[in-house]
């Protein structure tokens, strides 16, 4: 909007000075075509000047850094002449009175055509721009129907916003970039919606009860600042996960209640609770996890209610980054987790699984772990008197577990133990320690 009007002004002071002052020496003309570069300049200038005081927090994407830059005065004074010297060479081809330039060798002319070139190239340029940002706002429209979509510069932070119309919100707001997207159940192909949008700066995507392949995932690829991806009851294809290192800052990965569909030919289906403790099927999404396998940056996984296998924990070997894991109602059994490395990991889930006291001899080794949740395992008071030897354990949850009061000995000798509960378990009351409220109830 402000590089339109500041082209007018230019071209108008271009035109005023092939029409009023065509007659008069070149210093003159020199002075009035400067003077429009300069007015173009700082009309610009004052323009996002203006814009950065009335919305202190807004910036510009990295694409257009160089407005935010010392370039962007001198650069808009070259751009504001030649806009000058288009309108000049129009008004006086205009208003001339029958005479002729001598006969010159074209490239003796460039003073006269290469302005008018550079602007109708600027102008193809920002014309194909339009264009491109036009069918973009129409696929975001459309996006908005079938996701919710959060934007990084958001009404509460620009409460002058209010009170413009929502038409032209966007184009008074430097960057109106997409940070988070959540789609509605049942969507199909959400990855086409990415690639129509153009989105590149996306924080979060969470997908619901959708199918899912690699070009959905693919699509997203673009996204280098993605930190958070959701996958929740939805179908996916083996191979949909293998780009997930694509991502090198993605710190949180959740794939809840998800199933797999073998090379896109569907089949699977997330399994009740009830079914969890049966034998590994073919239905199992242990292939779904060898694209997280050596990430680099991945912060907490979230594996809740997907039939993972032992298997299927070997992919989790070189996750060093890893500080939460939740592996609650996966298939994991026995010793699963004696190969787990994990040496930052401090948060771990077991709830509803098959984890008996086997289990917990294999992750004595986890020497960071302080928080531990056991409820509803086959764990017993001989499993909880080994973690007596995890020296940074602080919080641990026993509920529907074969434990009594013979553990209360064992809990008085973890020295950093401050919360634990043992709810619907043979000890007696008290059965629930938590002076700092930190077991609250788990989703």
């Amino acid at each position: 909007m402000g590089i339109l009007l500041c082209a007018v002004l230019s071209l108008g002071i271009g035109v005023l000075a092939g029409t009023m002052f065509r007659d008069h020496s070149s210093a003159t003309l020199t002075r009035l075509i400067a003077c429009g570069g300069l007015f173009f300049a700082i009309g610009e200038v004052a323009f996002h000047s203006a814009l950065r005081v009335i919305f202190p927090d807004t910036s510009l994407p990295e694409q257009f850094s160089f407005l935010s830059s010392v370039l962007l005065a001198p650069l808009m004074f070259f751009f504001g002449t030649l806009v000058s010297v288009v309108g000049y060479q129009i008004a006086t081809r205009v208003n001339r009175s029958g005479s002729q330039f001598p006969h010159q060798p074209i490239s003796r002319r460039w003073f006269h055509w290469m302005p008018a070139v550079i602007v109708m190239l600027s102008a193809g340029f920002l014309t194909s721009h339009y264009w491109v940002t036009q069918r973009q706002l129409a696929a975001k429209n459309r996006l908005k129907q079938i996701a919710q979509v959060n934007f990084y510069d958001s009404e509460s932070e620009f409460p002058l916003l209010r009170y413009i119309p929502e038409n032209i919100r966007p184009k008074l707001v430097q960057r109106n970039v997409a940070s988070a997207v959540l789609f509605h159940p049942s969507i199909k192909n959400p990855g086409r919606y990415f690639q129509e949008c153009g989105f590149d700066r996306l924080y979060k995507v969470e997908f619901l009860e959708s199918e899912i392949n690699a070009t959905d995932v693919i699509a997203l690829v673009d996204n280098t600042a993605l930190r958070y991806l959701s996958f929740t009851k939805c179908l996916i294809s083996e191979d949909a996960l293998d780009t997930l290192r694509a991502f090198p800052i993605l710190q949180h990965l959740e794939i809840r209640e998800c199933s797999i569909s073998l090379n896109g030919r569907g089949g699977g289906t997330a399994l009740p609770n009830s079914q969890l403790h049966e034998p590994p099927e073919a239905d199992v999404c242990d292939p779904l996890l060898k694209g997280v396998s050596g990430h680099p940056a991945l912060y907490e996984l979230n594996l809740a209610d997907t039939p993972i296998s032992n298997q299927g924990l070997a992919h989790l070997r070189g996750l060093t980054n890893l500080h939460l894991l939740d592996l609650s109602r996966t298939r994991v059994r026995g010793a699963g987790l004696q190969g787990l490395i994990c040496p930052q990991l401090y948060s771990l889930s077991l709830d509803g699984t098959l984890a008996d006291d086997s289990t917990l001899e294999a992750i004595l080794h986890l020497s960071s772990l302080e928080n531990l949740r056991l409820g509803g395992t086959k764990v017993s008071s001989a499993g909880i008197a080994q973690l007596v030897a995890m020296p940074q354990l602080s919080t641990l949850v026993m509920d529907d577990c074969d434990v009594g009061d013979e553990v209360r000995v064992h809990l008085s000798a973890m020295a950093r133990l401050q919360s634990w509960s043992a709810r619907n378990t043979r000890m007696t009351t008290p059965d629930f320690h938590d002076p700092n409220g930190v077991l609250s109830p788990k989703r």
